[in-house]
C-alpha cells in the first residue's frame, strides 16, 4: 500500500481503468489509527482487484480536497480518475462492500475493439474501401481528360497501387507515342499521317 504524498501522485494513482481505494487520514484522528490495521488487512486481501492507496490530509491538502473529505477517515472509491463512491468513518465493511461491487468485475479493460482472427479491424476495412472508391473516382476524371483514356486510367491506378505497397511502379509498356513515333503531343507537321500514307 502506497502513500501518496504529492497532488500528481493522486491523480496518477485514481487515473487507471482499474478500481483504487484511498483511504484519506489524519495522524492526529484516533479512528484513523484504528482502522489502519483493519485497511491493510483489506489491501492484501483484495490486491488483485484493487490497488490500495493512504493520503495524509494534512501533508496532501490538494487531493483531500479534490476527493471533497470533510471528515476522517474518509475512504474513496475511484475508478478511471473519478471518484465511485465515499465511506466516511471507520467502517470497513462498507469499504469492503464496495471493493466488491465495483473491483468484482475488475476484469482487463480492452481500448480497442479486438480483432477477429483472419480480418483486418473494421476501421481499417472502412478506410479500405474508401481509399478504393476514391482511386475509381480519380481514375475515371484522369480518363475523361486525356487522349488515350484506357491507358491513362489504368497507368494512374498502378501508380496509386504502387505508392500503397511502398514501392515504385516499374514501366512494364512503353509510354503512348503520337502519330510519328515521338512523345504524344508533338509532332512534325512534314511528316504527319496524312502525308505520310502510300497507297
Amino acid at each position: 500500500m502506497k502513500e501518496l504524498t504529492s497532488t500528481d501522485e493522486y491523480f496518477k494513482a485514481i487515473h487507471p481503468a482499474t478500481v483504487s481505494v484511498v483511504d484519506f487520514y489524519a495522524d492526529w484522528c484516533g479512528p484513523c489509527k484504528a482502522v489502519a490495521p483493519g485497511y491493510a488487512k483489506l489491501a492484501e486481501q483484495y490486491k488483485n482487484q484493487a490497488s490500495f492507496y493512504k493520503v495524509n490530509v494534512d501533508n496532501n491538502q490538494g487531493a483531500s480536497s479534490h476527493a471533497g473529505v470533510s471528515a476522517m477517515p474518509t475512504f474513496g472509491v475511484f475508478k478511471s480518475g473519478k471518484l465511485l463512491e465515499t465511506v466516511r468513518g471507520a467502517d470497513l465493511g462498507a469499504v469492503e462492500r464496495l471493493i466488491k461491487k465495483h473491483g468484482a468485475a475488475a476484469k482487463p479493460v480492452y481500448v480497442t475493439q479486438g480483432h477477429v482472427l483472419g480480418q483486418k479491424p473494421m476501421s481499417a476495412q472502412a478506410t479500405s474501401s474508401i481509399r478504393h472508391v476514391i482511386q475509381a473516382i480519380l481514375a475515371y476524371f484522369v480518363s475523361l481528360f486525356s487522349l488515350l483514356p484506357l491507358e491513362s486510367a489504368t497507368s494512374f491506378v498502378e501508380a496509386a497501387q504502387a505508392r500503397q505497397k511502398g514501392r515504385e511502379m516499374q514501366r512494364q509498356r512503353a509510354p503512348p507515342r503520337g502519330f510519328d513515333g515521338s512523345d504524344r503531343f508533338s509532332f512534325n507537321k512534314k511528316e504527319s499521317p496524312a502525308s505520310t500514307c502510300s497507297s
